[in-house]
């Protein structure tokens, strides 16, 4: 399926129509990350929405094939969707999207599911030790083994530090989107 995710900067520049899109068939997850108020939310519902027209438009899918887990519960994602989670009922949210992903292995069938985490790092770092085991087990094995399957990650948070999704789990998010920009210190020569 391919996703819009807008269009590029350079070709608006001179009027021309660029679009840039995801294509999960090869790129299964995307990332997006960046400041607070760098925009991650508003883009991840441009996406949302181009995943829902999608949808719509293939025969056999639903909106029940997207599910939405809101860790911040800021109120952003409400209403979008019927498989919507917030705070702690994202464990559970979570566990049925794995769940469906296992049934599907074992009935080899490929559907076209998304699962759409907001504020991943955040719910990644509420873990106890067990339970960040836990997580990690289910999202490696979705990460590496669902593109076959029509399952597709999208996570938002501020930032995916080695503490919070491994490195080798994060290198299978083909697409990194950084939102919003960084400002650097320079230091300057001390005047005497």
């Amino acid at each position: 399926m391919l996703i819009n995710l807008g269009c590029s900067y350079e070709k608006l520049q001179y009027g021309i129509n660029s679009k840039i899109y995801w294509n999960t068939e090869k790129e299964p997850h995307c990332m997006v990350s960046g400041v607070t108020g760098g925009g991650k939310t508003v883009l991840s519902q441009i996406i949302v929405n181009s995943i829902l027209k999608n949808l719509k438009k293939s025969c056999g899918y639903s909106i029940e094939d997207i599910c939405i887990c809101d860790y911040k519960a800021g109120g952003d994602w409400d209403n979008i969707v019927p498989n919507y989670a917030e705070y702690t009922a994202c464990d559970e949210l979570l566990n049925e999207f794995y769940e469906s992903f296992v049934e599907a292995i074992r009935q080899r069938q490929r559907k076209e599911k998304y699962l759409i985490f907001d504020e991943f790092s955040s719910y990644a770092l509420s873990k106890d030790t067990k339970g960040f085991k836990d997580l990690m087990a289910k999202i490696s094995h979705l990460a590496y083994m669902s593109r076959s399957f029509g399952y597709h990650l999208l996570f938002i948070s501020q930032q995916f530090s080695s503490k919070v999704i491994d490195t080798a789990i994060r290198d299978q998010f083909a697409v990194k989107i950084y939102m919003g920009s960084t400002s650097f210190l320079t230091s300057f020569p001390v005047m005497r």
